[in-house]
């Protein structure tokens, strides 16, 4: 297999050993070279500065990742944004997103798991007649499902543009001004009369293609499906509740299906190594969890306006940065 060997010193050329009597001078960035080709040479300190900062910026995009996610203003563009502030200056990718957010699902896993384990009993009850067909947690466990729907058929028809086109700054910033319009109008009219008690699976089917919607970064999965919600007159506890329900089966199967391509070299996760994302799901399960119940207590006395505010202020931030061109479009760590 090709190695790649770091120059000692703190340069920035690397040898790309193909055979042990020959060597390739590669003087690209670091981040285009395939992880799995990366060695450190002893002694190089340019390796141990290549390594710390890699740590150090998975540790930061996974405080991202968690302090976000959850949140109505999309975590992955903000891993986008921040990725490119970072020195490695670029959006860490799709698979690297997916994969942090197994972190937080799981905090979410975690954090409502009464709740889950009475669904998953009352529903896999219902099948075998051991419940009432019209259980509310039986229920409750064929709405997430019906919801789940959307995002799942179109996550994988257009995998293609949502690890490509659809993670443009241009497309995330124009997304983000644009649902905090949506978001401003759900949150002042909404009628905020109904309860997850009162969910149909017609509002289930709505809410999933709001959900959907936040395959392209800017939307915000949250965003979309708490618009969705409180247009259909859920109140805003309510519409935040079965946001995060929705979305752990989604945002487990897109996590998994993107850790196995990883693992089996299909897909890279860019910059960052396996061992590195592994500690950014961690940090990401850890702030994620103090969100989820910081947020439901937010939104149970409050409304989302600082949200709104703080998308359009963080569009109108980009859309400069693009122009300026302190920010690229389509920057790609791999």
């Amino acid at each position: 297999m090709d190695e790649l060997w770091i120059s000692p010193g703190c340069t920035a050329v690397y040898l790309l050993k193909r055979r042990p009597e020959r060597f390739t001078v590669w003087t690209g960035r670091f981040a285009e070279v395939p992880h799995h080709l990366r060695r450190t040479a002893p002694g190089g300190c340019a390796s141990c500065i290549l390594e710390c900062v890699e740590w150090i910026q998975a540790i930061i995009l996974g405080f991202v990742q968690g302090l976000t996610e959850f949140l109505p203003i999309s975590s992955s563009a903000h891993l986008n944004i921040v990725g490119q502030i970072l020195p490695e200056k670029a959006d860490p990718g799709a698979a690297f997103t997916a994969i942090t957010q197994l972190g937080t699902e799981t905090a979410v896993l975690i954090f409502f798991w009464r709740d889950i384990v009475r669904i998953v009993k009352a529903w896999f009850g219902a099948l075998t007649g051991r419940v009432p067909r019209n259980d509310p947690d039986a229920r409750m466990g064929w709405l997430i499902i019906i919801g789940s729907l959307p995002i799942g058929v179109l996550g994988l028809l257009l995998e293609d543009y949502i690890d490509t086109q659809f993670r443009s700054l241009w497309i995330v910033a124009t997304m983000l001004i644009v649902f905090a319009v949506f978001l401003g109008l759900a949150d002042r009219f909404g009628r905020e009369q109904r309860e997850l008690k009162d969910l149909t699976f017609r509002h289930g089917l709505l809410y999933g293609c709001a959900q959907a919607l936040a395959l392209i970064p800017g939307v915000s999965r949250s965003g979309g499906t708490i618009t969705a919600g409180l247009f259909m007159g859920y109140t805003r506890e309510a519409a935040a509740r079965y946001s995060f329900l929705l979305a752990m089966p989604a945002v487990f199967m897109s996590g998994l299906y993107k850790t196995f391509k990883v693992v089996t070299g299909e897909e890279a996760t860019g910059y960052y190594g396996i061992p590195s994302t592994i500690v950014a799901t961690l940090v990401a399960f850890v702030v994620g969890y103090l969100m989820i119940g910081w947020f439901l207590k937010y939104v149970s006395s409050k409304s989302y306006g600082i949200f709104i505010w703080y998308r359009i202020a963080l569009g109108i931030l980009i859309f400069v940065g693009l122009g300026t061109g302190v920010l690229n479009a389509t920057s790609s760590a791999f």
